[in-house]
């Protein structure tokens, strides 16, 4: 036979007001059906939980250990009734955020970390996208949020972090032999670029006039690529910092321009036609500012 919470509940009352009678006007039980249900505990157990001392009653030590052990399980059972009623009452929502693939990661998982712990029941819909076809996704409508850098004219711009972009390559690839380079000297190299996600074919950002190129849709094959040695990359420092760490890729060493950064920003309609949901995201975005 399990102990159960009510059982609980009951030896918590008697160890915090010193007897069964106390406890009897507390847990609103009889102190007989209570004196029953902690000999019940302590035979289930094996052990003594109480010691008599008058009129009253204390914790034997295994009773203490075990006392911090029932507060904790009847604490925990009460958040999860906390947590159910919420779900109970409150709708179901859904929020839809476009989020450019060179985010901070720290900015990212900062918001679901958050989300999940205050919003658990929100259906969450992210769209990794990249440079203006972001801004595309808010125009359209097809998002509550959007996190880029490509601020639209009539929407909201809030900005949250700026994002370092260095040129990088593999060891092994030829320009890492070289102590200093110009712009120029990319030129004839392959560049490995990330297309952007707008829907119009016409928009090439991320290009710096290579010869040849290799065009992708996301980060992380543009990483595998350059890791490869078959092409080179202009990329968020953040995102390749630990492969520098480990020396798989390194920074090139441009003269006229070693790095060169964006500034992303939230970015949505009005305030207005914010929802609670995407409300709460924002405000757990702008608390995240400063630790990217």
């Amino acid at each position: 036979m399990k102990i159960t919470l009510e059982q609980w509940r009951m030896f918590r009352a008697v160890a915090e007001n010193g007897g069964f009678n106390q406890a009897a006007s507390v847990v609103y039980k009889s102190a007989s059906s209570i004196y029953q249900s902690i000999q019940k505990i302590e035979a289930q157990l094996g052990v003594e939980l109480f010691e008599t001392e008058g009129r009253k009653v204390s914790l034997t030590p295994s009773g203490k250990v075990i006392l911090r052990r029932a507060v904790h399980i009847l604490d925990e059972a009460k958040k999860i009734e906390s947590i159910s009623l919420g779900l109970k009452n409150s709708p179901k929502e859904t929020l839809s955020i476009a989020i450019d693939q060179v985010t901070p990661r720290t900015l990212v998982n900062g918001l679901m970390h958050a989300l999940n712990e205050t919003r658990p029941n929100i259906d969450l819909e992210i769209f990794e996208t990249t440079l203006s076809g972001t801004s595309e996704l808010l125009v359209a409508s097809k998002v509550d949020l959007a996190i880029g850098g490509f601020p639209v004219v009539d929407r909201y711009f809030e900005p949250l972090c700026k994002v370092e972009f260095v040129a990088v390559a593999a060891t092994e690839h030829p320009l890492s032999g070289v102590s200093e380079l110009a712009i120029e000297d990319l030129v004839g190299h392959r560049q490995i670029v990330v297309r952007d996600s707008h829907s119009s074919e016409e928009l090439d950002h991320g290009w710096v006039g290579a010869e040849h190129r290799w065009s992708v849709s996301n980060i992380s094959t543009s990483i595998k690529l350059i890791k490869a040695g078959l092409g080179y990359a202009w990329l968020p420092k953040e995102l390749v910092q630990a492969d520098f760490d480990n020396h798989s890729l390194l920074a090139l060493p441009i003269s006229s321009m070693a790095s060169k950064s964006i500034e992303l920003g939230l970015m949505f309609t009005s305030e207005a036609c914010l929802s609670d949901s995407a409300k709460l995201a924002r405000e757990i975005l702008h608390s995240l500012q400063g630790k990217t």
